[in-house]
């Protein structure tokens, strides 16, 4: 018998250090608040949260309120420590202390202030209340020895037995502990000793927590148990099996002072020596959580889960917050690791971790704890971890250091690689080549190596010394036995294994960068990290391009990527850089066999602020997470709501600098003053004028608080919502009159918008913008009104008789002025008659002189002439006359207009006869030579300063239709002739008929061969320079050669109508501005 016993006892002791394994996969993130963190005492002996999510914590020197941003202080009536708290369904929290209990409520302007209830007891009669519960409209303050049943705001007391201690709440059935008696429970307002009860005689219960439908787990000091409360059976917590003797174990020796039933139907224990203990139902202790390894102190008076599923721990010194809620947990220095964490694996079961200072492994302690040593004989930076399957069948760990490389076999066991004296220095990268599995390609900071497995030896393979300038950190091979090499600076290079030869891609062969590229071989493509965006390598240009087969996202993402990372077939994990945070990100991207992608990224935004490494699973559906500064493992199948509703609230609202309206909590109504999330009409404030400048303070109780947004707007000043800030404070100056609704939302580390919370107020105008102000600015403007009417029309009677007077005398005067002004009219008139006549004769005379239509019809071949004078007369004339087998052909401008003009071009008909009819000169240079002189000795031009420059402009041609010739000369008006639709344009000499500064000793005679069906003509400038169009602008020379382009192949009287009709139409609205002569002749 007594050998069967120590058997057992070895084999329990042999089964401890394998299964029980505490913490193994790291702890959950836990963030403390120490006493100058929330400015008051070190213990807390309590914690609860309100409707709004505000926790509230009971310290010593009384209750502490946090939001999230800020911890305020409560003091209780008579100062006392704060023992116990409990929130009801509706937000009321309820306090109890020592010889006080009470409950906190807002005043009138939103403070909150703690409201004593022991004004209705006779006298105080006990000291701790040190549990508080509500039970739907009952609140139970618990001391030791007495209870207080508040409902209907009136206490009633209830005695419980003797030498009771603590109380308890299952399902709503309250139990107490009585270490004379043992369990009773709380039956129509009188404690009985429950079924089976007296077995806890002379133990200190300190738990009690609902195990299943009808049994309770009960920690006591003197052992753990499960109480069945029907049968009234007790069994102690170890039979339960073998996992459980260890857990007994370690509560026993904790000394188990509170606990709490977590949502997850985990079990959370307070423990004064061990810190916080987290188990299950099947007995394993998932988590031990104490000063070693993250909280604060290693005592834990109260637990508390808020509503986001997190876990508020009251400590003996300060305060821990602990995310159950997260699927991340995770090793850090604490754990023994030290340095910068660059890679993480598991091999043969053990956690492996590569930093700057060594390699590190994970072993258990014997109390179950989880600890990182130090491989002995890798004392120097690993920068690779690789797990390789080599023709053996058997995994392999490699890793690549400043130094060389190593073989890993076991925690104690390792082999250096260094092949004949040689070493490679930081080897950065290690690749399993695809054609022979046993060897591997080493990229190290001279180039790249290689070595080779065989018969369970290693062997150095090739140096390959094409590559020795350049520091390879990634290798890939592709299916065409080309090595893919990335590089820290110089591009990518392709090194052949059949020929040796390098190819080095760099900016013109696509990479945006030459620096901080990294290769990888997905779907049979060589993909690239860079730092803007995915490309991958077009073996049909050559060339390296943006990727595709991530999806759109990444596609067109110009982000820095740094890292792709799988160990899953289609799954890859893809750590990319904000560009305006510098942050790193990280996503889980998975394409589905349809090649559907899905990206996986809120869950990894918890872990902001980390640089990754790398990724490794496990055979646990977890997967290890390789940072700087830590190591975390995601359960993958521990997923956080996101979308969980939760608040924002405004804390408090100032006038100016110090004046305070309000200080933070609404209520429902004056009446109860229960907390409540919206703002009450009595708190919509209307202040004066002068007090139109508001300071506003919000915050959110969601935490984790870490890059928690806030965005504000305040209605009725504000057109848009502001930019995401983690200010928690928003300021407005110099607000004009009116309502105001003050509005803010946040938005925490994973993106999610809250509710909107409002704060309503409005400003009263001041006393000059007030109804009655403008009331009485009416009266006054009427009034002044009034007076200013009543001095006016006693001006203006007085003025009538003064104008009255004026008016008789001064129509006399205009009545004598009439008659006179008739007389001059009629004399003005008379002259204006005369001068018309003389005009009209002029223009009479003027007719006479120039050809005759009959003359013109008799001489000229096909030919139109259109003749608009501006005026009455012109200054525009032509001329012709014909001399034996030629025939002269005028068109000129004069200066000026009307009579003066006239008078120029009578003169320049009679110089023009003289010297043609009467001379006989038919030579178009010698014509215009004559005509000039004829006009400067008539005119008197000498070329003296101050004298007219009156003269003219012309065109002249001689046609002789027996040899088909013609003559042209011109003084500025050229000659545009039309031959097979096209226009043939003759310039004239830059200079008129009259005195000229750079005149030329003779005008050109240009000789022109005539073609049966040409088509000429000559003009003055009167039609191009008209103004007209919706503009007002000139016609122009470009538009009249295009018009005459247009028609000239048409009779020529339809010719003269269209131009007629197109100047007209040109002209619109607006005068002619000069005569107008256009002769056009078809030979």
């Amino acid at each position: 018998m007594m050998k069967r016993n120590l058997v057992l006892a070895l084999l329990f002791v042999i089964y401890l250090p394998i299964h029980a394994q505490i913490n193994k996969n790291g702890i959950p993130l836990i963030k403390n608040y120490a006493p100058n963190d929330y400015n008051a005492s070190e213990q807390n002996w309590a914690i609860c949260e309100d409707n709004r999510g505000v926790v509230y914590v009971g310290n010593t020197d009384g209750v502490l309120e946090f939001d999230g941003s800020n911890w305020k202080k409560i003091i209780i009536s008579n100062g006392s420590i704060v023992r116990s708290l409990a929130a009801s369904e509706e937000g009321t929290v309820y306090v109890g202390g020592v010889e006080e209990f009470g409950y906190l409520a807002p005043d009138l302007n939103g403070k909150m202030y703690y409201h004593t209830l022991i004004d209705q007891l006779d006298s105080i009669d006990f000291k701790d209340v040190w549990k508080i519960y509500t039970i739907k409209e009952k609140v139970y303050f618990c001391c030791a020895d007495v209870i207080f049943m508040f409902e209907h705001k009136k206490l009633n007391k209830i005695y419980s037995v003797p030498t009771s201690f603590l109380s308890f709440n299952i399902n709503s059935k309250l139990y107490w502990g009585s270490y004379d008696n043992g369990l009773y429970e709380l039956k129509e307002d009188t404690f009985l000793l429950s079924n089976g009860g007296d077995f806890y005689k002379e133990k200190d219960i300190f738990i009690m927590l609902p195990w299943s439908e009808n049994e309770i787990i009960i920690a006591t000091w003197q052992g753990i148990y499960i109480y069945n409360k029907l049968t009234g059976l007790t069994k102690a917590f170890e039979s339960l099996g073998p996992e459980f003797r260890f857990l007994t174990n370690i509560l026993n020796e904790s000394q188990p002072y509170n606990g709490i039933k977590l949502s997850d139907d985990k079990y959370a224990i307070a423990t004064l020596g061990n810190g916080c203990l987290i188990f299950n139902q099947e007995g394993e202790l998932i988590f031990k959580l104490d000063k070693d390894n993250g909280l604060y102190d290693i005592t834990v008076i109260n637990l508390f889960e808020s509503k986001y599923g997190q876990l508020w721990l009251g400590l003996n010194k300060g305060i821990s917050f602990v995310e159950l809620n997260t699927p991340f947990t995770k090793f850090g220095q604490e754990y023994g690791i030290e340095g910068i964490i660059v890679d993480v694996v598991k091999f043969n079961e053990t956690l492996f971790v590569a930093t700057n200072l060594g390699l590190y492994y994970q072993y258990f302690k014997e109390n179950g704890m989880p600890y990182f040593k130090k491989v002995e004989d890798i004392n120097t930076m690993v920068w690779k971890l690789v797990k390789v399957k080599l023709n053996d069948n058997k995994i392999h760990l490699l890793a690549g250091t400043s130094l060389n490389v190593y073989e890993i076999i076991d925690t104690k066991n390792v082999e250096n690689l260094n092949f004949n004296g040689n070493s490679w220095q930081n080897c950065y990268s290690l690749f399993q080549s695809k054609l022979n599995s046993n060897l591997i390609y080493v990229g190290f900071k001279d180039g790249l190596g290689s070595f080779e497995y065989n018969g369970g030896t290693w062997s150095e393979g090739n140096h390959h010394k094409e590559i020795t300038t350049s520091q390879i950190e990634s290798i890939v091979q592709d299916n065409k036995e080309n090595l893919w090499l990335g590089t820290p600076l110089s591009g990518i290079m392709k090194y052949s294994l059949k020929d040796g030869s390098l190819v080095t891609f760099g900016l013109e062969e696509g990479l945006p960068n030459l620096d901080a590229n990294k290769v990888y071989f997905i779907d049979d493509n060589i993909v690239c990290a860079t730092k803007k965006g995915v490309y991958f390598y077009n073996d049909n240009s050559n060339r390296f391009e943006k990727y595709d087969g991530f999806g759109e996202k990444y596609f067109s993402c110009n982000d820095e990527i740094r890292n792709i990372l799988s160990e899953k077939e289609d799954e890859y994990w893809i750590t990319s850089v904000d560009p305006i945070s510098n942050y790193e990100y990280l996503e889980k991207l998975k394409i589905s066999q349809d090649r559907i992608i899905s990206i996986q990224d809120l869950p990894f935004k918890r872990l902001l602020k980390n640089l990754f490494y790398n990724i490794a699973y496990v055979e646990d559906n977890s997967v290890w997470i390789a940072t700087s500064n830590a190591i975390y493992n995601y359960q993958e199948n521990l997923q956080e709501d996101f979308s969980k509703y939760y608040n924002s609230l405004i804390r408090k609202v100032k006038l100016g600098i110090d004046s305070v309206v309000f200080w933070g909590t609404f209520y429902d109504d004056t009446t109860n003053l229960i907390v409540n999330i919206n703002q009450p009409e009595e708190l919509k404030n209307t202040v004066k004028y002068k007090n139109n400048s508001f300071n506003f303070f919000y915050s959110t109780p969601f935490v984790p608080t870490d890059e928690i947004k806030y965005s504000t707007k305040l209605e009725g000043f504000d057109d848009n919502w502001s930019n995401w800030d983690v200010k928690t404070e928003r300021g407005y100056t110099n607000l004009n009159e009116g309502n105001y609704t003050f509005m803010v939302k946040a938005k925490n580390i994973y993106g999610i918008e809250s509710e909107i919370v409002s704060y309503e107020f409005t400003i009263k105008p001041p006393w000059f913008r007030t109804i009655l102000a403008y009331f009485v600015y009416v009266v006054i403007a009427m009034f002044v009104i009034y007076i200013i009417v009543k001095i006016y029309t006693r001006r203006l009677e007085l003025e009538k008789i003064r104008l009255e007077q004026i008016v008789k005398e001064r129509t006399e005067e205009v009545v004598k002025q009439k008659d006179e002004l008739e007389i001059q009219r009629d004399e003005i008139a008379d002259k204006n008659r005369s001068i018309t006549d003389s005009i009209e004769y002029a223009k009479r005379i003027q007719n006479a002189v120039l050809p005759s239509k009959e003359f013109a019809d008799e001489i000229l071949p096909e030919h139109f002439i259109l003749f608009r004078p501006r005026d009455i007369v012109s200054g525009d004339f032509y001329w012709m006359t014909k001399k034996g087998n030629n025939i002269v052909i005028i068109a000129a401008d004069c200066t000026g207009h009307g009579v003066p003009g006239a008078f120029m071009s009578m003169l320049g008909v009679s110089f023009l006869n003289e010297i043609v009819n009467r001379h006989q000169v038919t030579s178009a240079d010698v014509i215009l030579n004559s005509l000039r002189t004829d006009i400067k000795k008539t005119m008197g031009q000498k070329g003296k300063e101050g004298e007219a420059k009156d003269g003219m402009d012309i065109a002249l041609c001689i046609i002789d239709q027996e040899e088909m010739k013609m003559q042209y000369a011109g003084a500025y008006n050229p000659l545009y002739l039309f031959r097979n639709n096209e226009l043939i344009e003759y310039k004239a000499d830059r200079m008129p008929i009259g005195i000229y500064v750079k005149e030329k000793e003779s005008f050109t005679n240009n000789i022109i061969d005539l073609q049966k069906g040409d088509v000429f003509y000559i003009a003055s400038d009167g039609y191009q320079d008209q103004f007209g169009g919706e503009d007002g602008q000139k016609f122009k020379t470009k538009n009249y050669k295009e018009l005459l382009l247009e028609i000239h192949q048409k009779p020529m009287a339809e010719q003269r109508e269209i131009l007629n009709k197109r100047i007209d139409e040109w002209r619109g609205r607006w005068e002619q501005v000069d005569d107008i002569i256009i002769l056009g002749i078809r030979i």
